[in-house]
């Protein structure tokens, strides 16, 4: 059962402008402080987002896309994707996943398209009920992330499973119960 009022007490992370573009993250699940970001930011890793208070607006390429509170969001790090508006300093969640390793979960090929053309994926809006849940468990994972745990990469491929098995595209083509932004 999710812990009440478990505050995080490892590192926060923040973009660093500074980062060389296509620098790998790896296999990481950390806690970052939300920030303007003053460039895009470019990987080759499959990112996923959660925030819990407020919303983060993401700038892909051209699109602006919003990340609401409460909702897991997925999409390639290779899109350019930059923080242009956040509505709250609440620390939210980062997880970036090694393409290879995305690929070998072998999820649902609509699902793998979408983000592999560039769509941003949020699980379903009907899944808030397990929201907590979903909060108690990346903070879980945020603060053993330093360790090889494998329900790390079993948590994480879950939150893209659950993500991909509800999932539908904005121009009527479905794909279960989420939804994918292009813009």
């Amino acid at each position: 059962m999710p812990e009440e009022n478990v505050q995080h007490t490892g590192p926060m992370y923040r973009f660093d402008c500074r980062r060389q573009e296509f620098a790998p993250y790896g296999l990481t699940c950390e806690v970052w402080t939300p920030d303007l970001m003053r460039r895009p930011d470019r990987h080759n890793e499959i990112e996923l987002n959660y925030v819990p208070a407020g919303s983060i607006a993401y700038l892909f390429q051209d699109r602006r896309v919003v990340v609401p509170c409460g909702r897991l969001a997925v999409f390639w790090g290779l899109v350019p994707h930059q923080i242009v508006h956040y509505e709250s300093d609440t620390p939210y969640y980062v997880c970036t996943i090694p393409f290879s390793l995305f690929l070998e979960w072998r999820l649902p090929s609509a699902f793998t398209d979408a983000v592999l053309r560039g769509g941003v994926l949020l699980d379903d809006e009907r899944r808030q009920g397990k929201v907590d849940y979903d909060e108690y468990l990346l903070r879980r994972m945020a603060s053993e992330s330093d360790k090889p745990y494998f329900q790390e990469v079993t948590y994480t491929g879950a939150a893209c499973a659950s993500v991909a098995y509800g999932s539908r595209l904005d121009q009527g083509e479905t794909i279960g119960n989420s939804v994918c932004i292009f813009g």
